[in-house]
């Protein structure tokens, strides 16, 4: 994949106190014995591995080739995954959109959010694959494992903080809370998700049941923002003083506002 395939280090200082956050928070989870230890109730927690994966309680990080191809393979039924925006990323007609800054993907707090939209459609767990920096070209080769990240809806907010913000072999860039560019986030129903873009750095959510289930969500999770109100906000914000090209905003406004619906 072309555009953003490699990570500035600057851009991963800007973000060191998001890492340093994230850094805390595994402390606890660090192994340096065996790799297979008991813990909790009965649950294993396995020790990184050569490529740098994590096992963690109720989830998993990715593990190897095959599992990273099925979740790739889940993705693609909802999402172009070679589309980018302002262009239309989700395949299907699934209602409306609404969106939200592109870190706060990340943020635990919005861990319950995915889990209610997983449980909306049946699923039983959260998926999140990162498109950019591309696997073949930026993970594997810095042994970084595989991309990809799945939960069980059951996962604590801590248990997605230390899958999405777990250093591999202790490389910042690693953590797909700093290295992540493009990210796509739904569950093997196929039937709601998540795209995330670091530039123009936004998130649009779409699978919502009806407006009833939408309008609870927002509000039991938001803040979240329709398309015009992103534009004016989250958008400009990241162009600083510079206002959204309208080709752009016509393009974004055209596939995430009423008339994309």
């Amino acid at each position: 994949m072309s555009g953003r395939s490699s990570v500035s280090v600057a851009a991963a200082e800007g973000r060191r106190g998001v890492q340093d956050e994230v850094q805390g928070d595994l402390v606890e989870r660090e192994v340096e014995a065996a790799p297979d230890l008991i813990a909790g109730e009965g649950e294993k927690v396995r020790a990184p591995d050569l490529h740098g994966t994590l096992t963690v309680e109720k989830g998993t990080v990715v593990v190897d080739h095959c599992e990273y191809l099925d979740i790739y393979s889940r993705s693609s039924v909802i999402f172009d995954l070679g589309a980018r925006l302002p262009s239309q990323v989700f395949k299907g007609d699934l209602g409306d959109s609404l969106f939200c800054e592109f870190e706060a993907v990340f943020f635990p707090e919005l861990w319950p959010a995915f889990c209610e939209m997983a449980r909306w459609h049946g699923d039983g767990h959260v998926e999140l694959l990162v498109l950019e920096p591309d696997c073949d070209d930026f993970y594997i080769p810095e042994r970084l494992g595989y991309p990809a990240v799945s939960l069980s809806v059951e996962a604590s907010v801590d248990d997605y903080w230390a899958a999405v913000g777990f250093e591999a072999e202790g490389d910042s860039l690693g953590s797909i809370v700093i290295s992540a560019n493009v990210v796509a986030v739904t569950g093997p129903s196929g039937r709601w998700g998540c795209w995330g873009e670091r530039c123009p750095e936004v998130g649009v959510f779409r699978g919502f049941p009806n407006l009833a289930a939408r309008d609870k969500w927002q509000e039991q999770f938001g803040p979240f923002l329709e398309v015009s109100d992103a534009l004016d906000s989250y958008l400009q914000l990241s162009l600083s003083d510079r206002a959204v090209p309208a080709e752009y905003a016509a393009a974004l406004t055209a596939n995430y506002g009423p008339s994309g619906r």
